[in-house]
Parts: C-alpha cells; structure tokens; sequence
C-alpha cells in the first residue's frame, strides 16, 4: 500500500533531458538559426564570454514557445500525483531564467524554480539516456532515396540498359545523392523543429518529438556529407560539382525559400531536374532539352500538389492565416489547384510535341506508340490531383505514388510503350 505520510523533502526535476526530452539550450540555438542565421556566427564570441552571457545574448534574440516543448507524459503524470499527495516540486534547470518561468508558468504544477548548484536534502528525479538507434534511421528517412532513382533516367532514356559502366555510374550517384539528401532532410527537421510540433503528422519526428538532440542531428548530417562527398568527388568533379549545387538550393530552401509564394515549388521542381542531370553527368550522357522541360513540368504539379493537400489539411485555420513556414493561404488553394492541374497538363504537352519532333526518330524506329504515353499520363496525374482534392493525398506526392498499386500499373504500361517504340 501506499505510505500516507508526505515525505519532507521536495521533488527536483530537472528541466533538460528529464522533464522535457530536449535540451533548452538546444533549442534556444535553434530558434536563433531560424530567426537570425546570420548571427549565428556570433555564438562562439558569446560562449567565450561565459554561459551566462551566452544566454543573455540568446534570450534577447529568440523566444521559445513551452506549450511545443517535448515533455516526457511519465514524468508529469509522477509529478502531479505527488503534487496530490502534499510534495514540494522543485523545477531544477541551468537555463535562463526566462525559460524556466515560462515553462514552470506553463506547467502550473511548480512551487517554486531553482539553479542547479546549492540544492540539499532533496530528491532528484533522473532518467537513463539512450541511444535511438530506430530514431536515427527515421531522421535519415530512407523512404525518401527512392526520389533519387531519377539519377538512372539518363541510362533509360539514352537506351543504353546493357552499359554496366553506365549502371554502375549511376548507381554511385544514386549513393551519393541518397546521403546528401538524408543530411538535408536532418537539417530541415532541425529548422522546422517548432512547426513540425503543431502538425498533426510530423510531430512525431525524431527531433520535434525530443527523440533525437540537435546535437546529435548536427553530427549525424556532417558525417553523411562527408560521405556523400568522398562518393561524389571519386565519381568526378563535374558530378561532386551538381552535388555541391543541389545541396545549396535545399540549404537556401530550408533556410529562407520554403517561405516565399510560389518560389518555393518552383525549386522543388527543379531540385528534381537537378537529379535527372546529375545523372547524366555522372554517366557522361546528354539530356535532352526536352526532358528537362518534361520533368520539369511533371515535378511542379507534384510539388504544387504537396502544397495543396497541406492547405486542405489546414482546413481549420482562418482563410487568411498563413501556414507555419509556408506562403500560403487556405484561402489560395483554389489557385494551387488550378496551376498543378495546368502544369501537369504541360508535361503531357511536352510529350506530344516531342513525339512530333524530328528528334524522336534518333532514338525510336516507331514512335508513333508513343502518343499512347500520352492518355496514359494524362490519366495518373488527374487521378493523383483527385485524391488531393478529396484529401487523400497523405502530403507527399512522390512517395503516395510508390505505395499506389495504379502508379505502378500506369508505370508498367508506360515502360512497355517505350519498348514498343524503340
């Protein structure tokens, strides 16, 4: 049975790593990249300064929000049961002290909020920190390589399937591109780390739910560009050189363009289109203007398509609230719908007018079969934009589509077109 006699001593928690699952301090770093990159470079001057200047300096540029914080649901529930039976509660934390009144007035389950140093005959709550091994992999989100098989689109295109060297050639691209983008994709989960908690889906990522520090989020990305860039460079220089272009349009986009009207799917398309040229530089193959144009069209009504199922899922908010980190409005859907539809529309264009051209017949002896492709495409991307619209579409086009049985069906019937024609 329980002991009915409340124990003199008060309870002390300790704010980073126990109560909250993050680091305050962390955090604080974060919020300032977000805000103020360009002061960034002022953090080593302050450190020298000491920690308490340190976070003088942070607390006048950034301001953390402690309703988004991760709190660990087994501590507070053990808090406010002893709260109940007569307890003292101690919030312990050696950040400053803004923070910890704003988490403390947050909470309501405090008495009172003290410095670490200089505490006695008190008893600490303390948690085991683990290595996340699963949350490590979900941070470098595997799933997501299957955007860089697009490296293999100049092999496919130019015919050369039997080219092992050509195989070979792209498969290191793939490698590379696959690691660089896991290390982006860290970077971008760091940056959005306060929007991803007010999503109702990507709050469970690995660092906007505290299973992963930013620390180790840090590590983890520099260790995968070193990777990818010894793969790049062994490749060749003109490659390591569309690595380096790609890996500074995503650093810009997560940084500052994400945020703007229609640039930013604009750079998403083109993020696509980097990888189809990637691939032919790291082959030494040629890609044609016009598809360049194809996927550059194709990959805009995707990444409008991202756009407006967010806004559908937004359907709660104002009409003139704009998305966190986005753009856009609710009320600008109708807009983002139409436009997707268009682009969508101008990759099948863009096919028409090629089998047309003269320049079919250098790689097809009947091209005629292509037109065929046509329908084809026609029919999954209106298709794709209808599950949009019904709000189906969970987010992310490209990956909807790799688990879409009717994709790969479409995408068989494409493929065996092209055999036809060749």
């Amino acid at each position: 049975m329980r002991n009915l006699q409340v124990s003199p001593r008060p309870i002390c928690v300790d704010l980073d790593g126990t109560l909250i699952k993050t680091n305050t301090l962390q955090e604080t770093v974060l919020a300032l990249v977000r805000t103020a990159p360009q002061k960034v470079l002022l953090l080593p001057y302050w450190l020298i300064q000491g920690r308490e200047y340190l976070w003088q300096r942070l607390s006048e540029q950034t301001s953390i929000n402690p309703a988004l914080l991760p709190y660990r649901e087994e501590v507070l529930d053990y808090l406010k049961q002893e709260k109940e039976a007569g307890r003292e509660l101690v919030l312990v934390s050696g950040a400053h002290n803004s923070i910890v009144e704003k988490v403390a007035d947050h909470l309501k389950i405090f008495d009172r909020y003290v410095l670490k140093s200089g505490l006695e005959n008190a008893e600490f709550i303390d948690l085991p920190r683990r290595r996340n091994y699963l949350a490590i992999a979900r941070a470098m989100r595997p799933h997501q390589w299957t955007k860089n098989l697009l490296l293999f689109a100049a092999v496919f295109l130019s015919h050369k399937f039997n080219d092992l060297s050509l195989i070979i050639a792209s498969a290191k691209g793939f490698a590379a591109f696959s690691l660089c983008g896991s290390a982006v994709y860290i970077i971008n989960d760091l940056i959005d780390i306060e929007a991803d908690r007010i999503h109702p889906r990507k709050r469970i990522r690995p660092f906007a739910a505290g299973d992963l520090s930013a620390v180790s989020g840090f590590l983890l990305s520099l260790g995968l560009l070193i990777c990818a860039s010894a793969v790049a460079i062994g490749l060749s220089q003109n490659f390591a050189f569309v690595l380096a272009i790609y890996f500074a349009l995503t650093l810009i986009y997560s940084l500052h363009l994400k945020e703007k009207l229609l640039i930013d799917v604009f750079l998403l398309g083109s993020l696509y289109v980097i990888r189809v040229w990637a691939g032919g530089t790291s082959t030494g193959i040629l890609i044609s203007h016009w598809a360049l144009a194809f996927f550059m069209c194709l990959f805009l009504s995707l990444a409008l398509a991202k756009r407006y199922s967010e806004l559908l899922a937004s359907a709660g908010n104002l009409a003139e609230q704009s998305l966190p980190r986005r753009g856009y409005r609710y009320s600008d859907r109708h807009f983002v719908l139409v436009y997707g539809c268009a682009s969508s529309l101008m990759a099948v264009l863009v096919i028409a007018l090629y089998v047309n051209s003269p320049d079919v017949i250098r790689y097809y002896r009947h091209p005629s079969f292509l037109w065929f492709i046509c329908p084809a495409l026609a029919y999954w991307s209106g298709r794709l934009w209808i599950v949009a619209t019904r709000g189906e579409l969970d987010e992310d086009p490209v990956l909807y589509a790799i688990k879409d049985k009717i994709s790969y069906l479409i995408g068989a019937i494409i493929l065996a077109i092209v055999l036809l024609a060749i």
